[in-house]
């Protein structure tokens, strides 16, 4: 083999190796391995980080019964071009209010820009006292162009953000806590055909049709919408969907505000809801998000997929 063969390989290797380290990507459909987090080297970045503002080298948080979640989260915007940002943040898949300045108000939704190649470094604090003792499971998500809407820009996409998962350990006890809803009884089937995520639509003719959704759809106030979920094919056999209205969490099933299911590595689950419109005029963005694994504890040293994979993206226009 010639030298610069040699040296091509050399750099495809390590560019494989690059990747393979990097958990914290723009979006991704491969599973990761569970590692201590590093920056992101294109797109987006996000590590959690104390108040000195160092990076947290693990993937479990330790705090007493009743203290304060107290850090800080470093985002990195490393896009191509400037943006407005939402963060949200969910503990055991239901979002939360939290506070992110020395106001003390809390929110469910924290808008911000970060100009290209620039960072920020967001403070994040929320009360714990509700939180049973054990292993809870801390979700990041922090959302490109939140200012934006996709039908007044005429196109559905998938990837807009990055989100970060952590497990969250209250007290001395380690086991999980036992909050996982009770399993959908019986949830419809189809194969895979090499789709994998979460995708959202109003298509109930063919289930396994993957069709992106029209990027407008309008109703009326107080109208209920009728969508089809279609969720799963990753490296995994337990999920958790959930899915945001103008960035807020939307109920989709009985008691809770996500879908929890299982099925084999190589089907989809489909499921229709029904979601009603707000009572206001305006364009409201509803944006999917599925979870792999959901409830793994991060420090078991088992490799498994942890990535969160965005649906499209739409625009619900009240008229």
């Amino acid at each position: 083999m010639s030298l610069s063969k040699k040296l091509a390989l050399v750099s495809v290797l390590i560019s494989v190796l690059i990747i393979y380290i990097t958990i914290y990507q723009n979006r991704t459909q491969n599973p990761r391995p569970v590692i201590n987090p590093v920056e992101q080297l294109g797109g987006y970045g996000l590590t959690l980080c104390n108040l000195n503002e160092e990076t947290y080298q693990n993937f479990v948080v330790n705090l007493e019964e009743n203290e304060m979640f107290d850090y800080k989260l470093k985002f990195i915007n490393r896009s191509g071009k400037d943006s407005t940002f939402a963060l949200l943040i969910y503990v055991d898949f239901q979002q939360i209010e939290y506070i992110t300045d020395i106001s003390n108000e809390k929110k469910l939704v924290h808008n911000f820009d970060v100009k290209n190649e620039q960072h920020i470094f967001i403070p994040v604090k929320f009360q714990t006292q509700t939180l049973a003792p054990g292993n809870h499971v801390i979700t990041f998500s922090v959302l490109a162009g939140s200012d934006k809407h996709a039908g007044n820009m005429k196109i559905s996409v998938d990837s807009y953000g990055i989100t970060g998962r952590y497990n969250l350990y209250i007290g001395k006890e380690r086991e999980l806590v036992n909050n996982k809803p009770k399993l959908e009884g019986r949830t419809e089937t189809f194969k895979a055909n090499n789709f994998s995520g979460f995708l959202i639509n109003q298509d109930f003719e063919q289930l396994d049709r993957y069709k992106i959704p029209n990027y407008l759809i309008k109703a009326k106030a107080r109208e209920k919408i009728k969508f089809a979920l279609r969720a799963g094919g990753e490296d995994s056999e337990e999920y958790v969907a959930w899915i945001t209205m103008d960035w807020k969490q939307v109920n989709i099933q009985d008691i809770t505000n996500y879908w929890y299911f299982k099925l084999p590595r190589d089907k989809i689950a489909y499921k229709e809801i029904e979601i009603t419109a707000p009572s206001e005029k305006g364009d409201y963005e509803i944006t999917g998000f599925l979870a792999a694994n959901p409830w793994k504890n991060l420090n078991d040293g088992v490799p498994q997929a942890i990535n969160t994979t965005s649906s499209y993206r739409f625009t619900l226009r009240v008229e």
